[in-house]
Order: structure tokens, then C-alpha cells, then sequence
């Protein structure tokens, strides 16, 4: 059964999906839905994320989430590079100092891009870190679970919108992402295609208020300049097709000086461009997973960068290599032993059929006579007339069983008379046998016997 990508930007303002499906290396966007509401706990947003996917007609789908509220947390943070253990454990202890609520809590950290811009404006070494309750995570893997669905992937909206930066602007200058997102607005700061700085104000109780989005991404402009001297905006960049802010375009123009653009995937919203951020997060080499299976690829990615693990790995696929090679080569000399059994049986048939043959009576009697037809060579044994007290009266072939009775008496294959001769070969129509001399005597059955 084929699942269902499906892309949720999940908040308190209510659920806003989108259902995808990856065809070679592209994402196609198939549609959006939403499923507005009041949402305060994470058992509330588990539930209505799965009414809005039966609302939807999605069955079986794989879900990826960008979150926001519910006890997630993140931070950009200024660490040196390191590997993902150690990262981990440095990201650990900076949640918890900036947030001491963070106790049974799940962490991811993931490198943020960087550039020669961003070496320059000492950018080069930031860390997107996220946090969310262990709690959070089972909750919506569980309500998943019971719908049919599966949790793919869950990561906070930070990251979520800096892969949509990064998959689909790569400019090298100062900018600035802007959302205007059903519960609030969403600001993000790129320094030489590297985020450093996010801002999430709090929800306005203006909505449509274009002075207010102005504002807020001017104070965030201002807390740029602070944190990194010499960085001076360029650009700001709206996403989403519609928003809920009106006039926001020239509003940001007027007040920050500075080109606005905006950045559109088809129709969709600035919360179904979320939801399609958490979907290219999941496909990421490094995505931060706050839950689902994509965090557990992770770790397989990271294991087989460690060169323990890919010394393991390849000394047993040496080891695999080495055992079908010897599998073959014994193979081989198996079919090579039963071709040469095949070519001896072959001779051997070969050797007896002339005799057998000039020893038939051309009549259709069959009885014992003697060979004069065939000649032989000097020193091979020869076959003369069988003894007429020898009587063979009966011959039993069953699968690799040889039976024949000889004077009222059973004889195998290399069993040996009261005379000396030896029984030799044993066939439907008589039995071989050789004398101490060397000659061989073929006895038959006489049609009565038969």
C-alpha cells in the first residue's frame, strides 16, 4: 500500500496541511486543506490534525509537522562544530539554562548553512536547536497511530521555514523572511544564506495590522545590526500566496527602506508553505526530528559516518563477498563431479550394450549364448558361454535397490558366487557377472522365467 506524504503546520490557531507526493527527485503539491480552531493542549491538536485528515479523504498517510506552541522551544545558537554526540550534550545543557522547564524533554540540533558572506559577518558557525516534552511527541504519535496514520517527522516551525529559504532562495545578501501566520507573525534573518536570528512576536490582536508587521520586523532589523556590526538589510521577502495582513508589501517598504518581494508555491497560504517546510525537513540529510522515523534515519546516517561502524559494515560485506565465492566454487565442483559420474556411467554403458546386443538371439528366444560377434583386444577379458547349471530366475529393480536370484539364491551387485565369480552389474534383462579368470558371462531370464 502506497502512503501518503502529508504536511502539517500544526498551532493553536488550528490545523493547515497540505498533501504531497514525491515523483524521481520532485515534490508535487497535489492540494491544501485546514482545519481551523481553538487548540490549547497537544491532546487537542493530536485530534483535530486527525479530523482534518478524514475531513481531507487522507487515509494512511505519513505525516510530517511543523509545530508551534505546545511546550516547543528553539534556539539559534553560537556553538563550535562538533559531532552530533557532543552537539547533542552542549544543546542539552543551553536548553535547559535558557529554559528550566525543559526537564523529560526531546532536543535536536542541526548545523545551519553557511557562506563566504557568513564567514565574513561571523556566521559561519550557528546551530539551530529545538526542544519539545517527550510527552508532546507520544501524544501525537499515538492519535496518528489509532487513525491509521504514522508520525514521520516533528520539527519546530523554525525549521521548517529555513528549508523553504534554502530549497528555494539562495541569495547571498542580508534578508529577511516574513510570515504572517494564522496565530501570528513569523520573521527569520539570513546572513550570506545562513539563518541567524528568528523572531516569533506574540499573536496580534490586529490581524490585518500591516503598521504592526512593520514594526516587528524593524525592531528585528535593529536586533541584526546589534548582534552582527555591518550587517545592513536588502531585501525582505513575504511568503505565502495571501496572508492576513493587508497592504503588508508596502507597508514593509515604506518603513524599512528596502525591495519587497514575495514568494508563492502555486496559491497556498503562508501556513501550507509551513507544512510544506516540515515535508522538505523530513527528505532532509540533517533534519531536526523532534519525533517520528526520521530521527531514527538520522542516526543511521550519523553511525555510518563514524569509522568504526563503516569498517564493521564493510568487513562484513567482505565476509558475505568471500562466502559466495566459495558457494560458487563449490557449486562448480559439484556439477563438475556429476559430469564426469555422468560421462563414467555413460562408458560403462557403452562397453556392455555391444555385448548385451550379440548375445540376443534374433529369433526372440532369449537364453544364454556366446559372443563371437564382437571382437576384443588381446589382453581383455572375453565372453564365452555361460554354464548351463548357472539358472538366473529373477531380477527386482526398485529406485537404487538391485536384487537378482542366481540358483535359488539372492546376489547383490560385488557379491560372489560359490565358484569364485563375482556378480558385476545387474540389469532388467540380465545379470553380469566375471570368473576368476577374467571372463565375463552374461546370464538371462528364458521367456518362461520372465
Amino acid at each position: 500500500m502506497t502512503q501518503v506524504t502529508v504536511g502539517a503546520y500544526v498551532c493553536p490557531s488550528g490545523i493547515f496541511g497540505v498533501e504531497c507526493h514525491r515523483r524521481r527527485s520532485a515534490l508535487h503539491i497535489e492540494r491544501a486543506f485546514a482545519l481551523p480552531g481553538h487548540l490549547v493542549t497537544a491532546h487537542d491538536a493530536s485530534v483535530q490534525l486527525t479530523r482534518a485528515l478524514a475531513a481531507a479523504g487522507v487515509t494512511h498517510a505519513g505525516v510530517a509537522i511543523a509545530l508551534r506552541g505546545f511546550g516547543v522551544v528553539h534556539h539559534v545558537l553560537d556553538l563550535p562544530p562538533g559531532t552530533p554526540d557532543v552537539l547533542t550534550a552542549m544543546v542539552d545543557r543551553e536548553l535547559v539554562r535558557l529554559d528550566p522547564s525543559l526537564e523529560d524533554a526531546v532536543s535536536a540540533v542541526v548545523t545551519l548553512s553557511s557562506s563566504p558572506r557568513a564567514v565574513a559577518l561571523d556566521a559561519a558557525s550557528a546551530q539551530l536547536a529545538g526542544a519539545v516534552d517527550s510527552a508532546t511527541v507520544r501524544t501525537f504519535e499515538r492519535q496518528l497511530a489509532e487513525s491509521g496514520h504514522a508520525l514521520r517527522h516533528l520539527t519546530a516551525l523554525p525549521a521548517a521555514m529555513n528549508r523553504l529559504a534554502e530549497e528555494f532562495d539562495h541569495s547571498e545578501d542580508v534578508s529577511a523572511f516574513v510570515a504572517s501566520l494564522p496565530d501570528g507573525f513569523f520573521v527569520a534573518f539570513f546572513l550570506g544564506g545562513a539563518m541567524r536570528l528568528a523572531i516569533e512576536p506574540p499573536g496580534q490582536d490586529a490581524a490585518d495590522d500591516a503598521t504592526a508587521l512593520a514594526e516587528e520586523v524593524e525592531l528585528g532589523v535593529t536586533l541584526l545590526r546589534q548582534q552582527f556590526r555591518g550587517a545592513d538589510l536588502d531585501r525582505v521577502t513575504l511568503v505565502g500566496a495571501v496572508d492576513t495582513v493587508n497592504d503588508a508589501e508596502p507597508a514593509l517598504a515604506a518603513r524599512l527602506g528596502v525591495p519587497v518581494s514575495r514568494f508563492a508555491l502555486r496559491d497556498l497560504s503562508a501556513a501550507a508553505h509551513a507544512a510544506v517546510g516540515a515535508v522538505l525537513d523530513a527528505a532532509s540529510a540533517a533534519p531536526l526530528s523532534l519525533g517520528g522515523d526520521s530521527g531514527a534515519q538520522r542516526q543511521r546516517r550519523e553511525r555510518w559516518k563514524t569509522r568504526p561502524f563503516r569498517l564493521a559494515w564493510l568487513g562484513a560485506g567482505v565476509a558475505a563477498l568471500l562466502f559466495a565465492l566459495w558457494a560458487v566454487l563449490k557449486a562448480l565442483d559439484t556439477r563438475r563431479a556429476a559430469s564426469d559420474l555422468a560421462a563414467e556411467r555413460r562408458h560403462v554403458q557403452a562397453t556392455h550394450e555391444p555385448a548385451r546386443a550379440a548375445l540376443v538371439d534374433p529369433s526372440g528366444a532369449r537364453g544364454l549364448a556366446t559372443n563371437t560377434a564382437v571382437a576384443q583386444p588381446g589382453n581383455a577379458p572375453t565372453v564365452r558361454a555361460a554354464n548351463e547349471e548357472r539358472r538366473l530366475t529373477g531380477v527386482l529393480i526398485a529406485d537404487e535397490r538391485r536384487v537378482a536370484r542366481i540358483d535359488d539364491r539372492l546376489v547383490r551387485v560385488g557379491d560372489v558366487l560359490r565358484d569364485g565369480s563375482r556378480v558385476t552389474a545387474i540389469q532388467p534383462t540380465g545379470v553380469w557377472i566375471i570368473d576368476k579368470n577374467g571372463t565375463w558371462r552374461l546370464l538371462t531370464l528364458s521367456r518362461r522365467e520372465r
